[in-house]
């Protein structure tokens, strides 16, 4: 065992797979389990650090991957991910490898791509990558709160619904990064008379189109856009 694997035993959290489950042509669902889970500090939105690379001859950045979660149930102690496959990485080789009863090490909940409930109004923009992670924030929204979505896929079997079976959100097939879709959307939708928040995640090269076009051509407040680029091409290692 080498020394990254006896760190993250001796300073991450540990918890146990107790369900794995193919839900889309990429993505799987992971359930763990800890005690610690019941009692850790937790905002919808937030994602964990995981090291993946137990017992691999992985560089130490290759060893640590952040998921999304999906759902966090205190009273059972146990959190859900939505695991993401098409990068070929590190991460997607785990995820294909891990099992029930694998014991898992991860960091506390942080981040701060986060629920707000300040708007009257929320678009959810991004593709399958952000999908789980969007899908636990509207899940926390106010019943009264209305919003908009794009969710996009170049195949609509990387989509999936929601953990608690629920489809709310608008699927789009789109290829590449659909700038000019979503521009399109958030012209004819975009309102002077309510307060808006804007959750835009995936491919990064879209948060950064969109936050630029929100900000500049729509005269939208920074504060109210917030990105996460969960990928980019021919880079590794985003959160």
């Amino acid at each position: 065992m080498g020394w990254t694997d006896r760190l993250a035993k001796v300073f991450l959290n540990e918890s146990t797979v107790i369900n794995k489950e193919k839900i889309a042509d990429q993505a799987f669902r992971l359930t763990v389990q800890s005690e610690g889970l019941k009692n850790i500090a937790y905002t919808p939105g937030n994602h964990l650090r995981v090291f993946v690379g137990m017992n691999t001859d992985h560089k130490f950045g290759d060893k640590v991957r952040t998921y999304s979660i999906w759902q966090l149930d205190k009273d059972s102690g146990t959190a859900d991910l939505a695991v993401c496959t098409h990068s070929n990485g590190p991460g997607s080789t785990w995820v294909q490898t891990v099992q029930e009863g694998d014991h898992l090490y991860c960091s506390n909940p942080t981040g701060k791509f986060t629920l707000d409930t300040t708007a009257d109004h929320y678009f959810f923009i991004g593709d399958a990558s952000a999908l789980g992670h969007l899908y636990e924030i509207r899940r926390h929204l106010p019943s009264d709160k209305t919003f908009n979505s794009f969710i996009y896929s170049a195949h609509q079997g990387q989509l999936f619904e929601d953990i608690d079976g629920t489809s709310p959100f608008k699927f789009y097939d789109a290829e590449g990064v659909p700038v000019d879709e979503v521009q399109m959307l958030l012209k004819e939708s975009t309102s002077t008379d309510r307060k808006t928040i804007y959750y835009v995640g995936g491919d990064g090269r879209l948060c950064v189109a969109l936050n630029r076009y929100l900000r500049n051509e729509q005269g939208v407040n920074s504060k109210v856009v917030k990105t996460k680029p969960f990928w980019m091409p021919n880079k590794k290692g985003l959160e």
